[in-house]
C-alpha cells in the first residue's frame, strides 16, 4: 500500500520514485490526495497513462484530486478507483 498525503510531487513522480527505492514494483492500493483538482484534460490524459503501466489493483483518491478528476481516473484506469472521503474505512 502507498499512502499519500498531497502528491505536489505529482503521482506518478512519487511511484516512480516509492519503487525505485523499494524493488517492488507490485502495489496493492494508492490512497491519497492525487493533486490534480485544477489539472487540465491533457494532464489527467497523461497521468492515466502513466499510471495504466503501473501494477496498481486499487486507488483511493482523496481531497486535492477532486471529484472531475477522479471520476476521470474512475472511467480510465485499468484499477479500481474508489473516492475517499472523511471516514472511509478499509478492511485488510
Amino acid at each position: 500500500m502507498v499512502c499519500v498525503g498531497c502528491s505536489h510531487a505529482g503521482i506518478v513522480n512519487t511511484l516512480k520514485r516509492i519503487i525505485e527505492i523499494t524493488g517492488e514494483s507490485r502495489i496493492q492500493t494508492v490512497i491519497g490526495g492525487l493533486h490534480l483538482i485544477n489539472a487540465s484534460p491533457d494532464r489527467l490524459e497523461k497521468t492515466v497513462q502513466a499510471l495504466n503501466e503501473y501494477d496498481i489493483q486499487q486507488l483511493v483518491a482523496c481531497h486535492c484530486t477532486g471529484d472531475r478528476a477522479a471520476t476521470f481516473l474512475a472511467d480510465h484506469l485499468k484499477c479500481e478507483v474508489v473516492q475517499g472521503y472523511a471516514g472511509f474505512s478499509m478492511s485488510f
